[in-house]
């Protein structure tokens, strides 16, 4: 008899990749659509990656095969630390947060399951941290928020599943142009974290900021959908990338690797964890 033995760590670990497919699967019975039959002629689609043709809405125009690139602005980032676990652990979070921003917060952990079934890379943006020293927040939210931000930049740029190659036709388009297009973004922070998404070669820019999204049309043209939490999962849903809410067997390609899970609910702050003194240095920015 062979017995196997992991460290806390190890199993922890192990533990998160589970949740993945749990949310899943929770997503799955509250919708209650199995079996059902549905308008959306796509009951097959191409997967896990994306047909960028088949998607003008998300992907502005682009040609080919690859992941869908999001990044989210630092606000949604916020609601990520501060509901994380909530999501994962299918909460529902549209009734503890009622109208709004409870819509938002329940597209959001919808976009996180379809997350875990196909290849779609979240980007974290430098200048999201650099962004979270401005905000005046009580020390102690200021020290978890920054120490999170760190672990998810590391957790998304350090693990397998990060993309090396960031190159993007933005990325080659005229500096003018960019220049150009980035002053309908209201000005300060949110043009930087814009900027950083067409140069880390972003498909989506999530925000729920009303003056970034009324800049869409002028973005779309240097190739970012700039896009609410709603906006992204209605796309998704057109591309087919929710028929496995009704028709599960539409998952026809291998599970991605879980660990990608495991990654996003490590950097979450632990819940319950106890408010801390002293300073807000978490280290300097990669």
């Amino acid at each position: 008899m062979v017995e196997v033995f992991m460290d806390s760590g190890t199993a922890e670990m192990h533990r998160f990749e589970a949740m993945g497919i749990q949310l899943v699967e929770t997503i799955i019975a509250r919708a209650g659509l199995t079996g059902s039959v549905t308008s959306n002629p796509r009951m097959r689609v191409i997967g896990p990656d994306f047909d960028y043709r088949e998607s003008s809405v998300m992907f502005a125009g682009r040609v080919g095969r690859g992941p869908l690139r999001v990044a989210m602005d630092t606000n949604l980032l916020i609601d990520y630390f501060e509901h994380g676990h909530a999501m994962w652990a299918g909460e529902s979070v549209a009734k503890a947060h009622v109208g709004e921003y409870g819509e938002h917060l329940e597209a959001l952990q919808l976009i996180l399951a379809v997350w875990v079934l196909r290849d779609i890379e979240f980007v974290m943006l430098k200048e999201s941290l650099r962004d979270s020293k401005h905000r005046k927040l009580a020390p102690h939210l200021d020290k978890r928020n920054r120490r999170a931000w760190m672990e998810f930049y590391s957790a998304l740029t350090h693990s397998p599943h990060h993309s090396a190659d960031r190159a993007d036709a933005a990325q080659r388009l005229h500096p003018r142009l960019i220049d150009w297009v980035i002053e309908a973004v209201p000005a300060g922070g949110d043009q930087r974290l814009v900027r950083a998404a067409l140069n880390d070669g972003a498909h989506v820019y999530l925000t729920r900021d009303k003056g970034v999204v009324r800049a869409s049309d002028q973005l779309r043209v240097v190739g970012l959908s700039v896009m609410t939490p709603g906006d992204l999962l209605e796309a998704l849903s057109l591309y087919g990338a929710l028929n496995f809410l009704w028709d599960p067997t539409s998952l026809y390609w291998p599970l991605p690797d879980q660990e990608k899970v495991a990654h996003m609910i490590w950097a979450l702050p632990k819940r319950g964890e106890p408010p801390e003194d002293g300073g807000n240095d978490v280290g300097e920015l990669p």
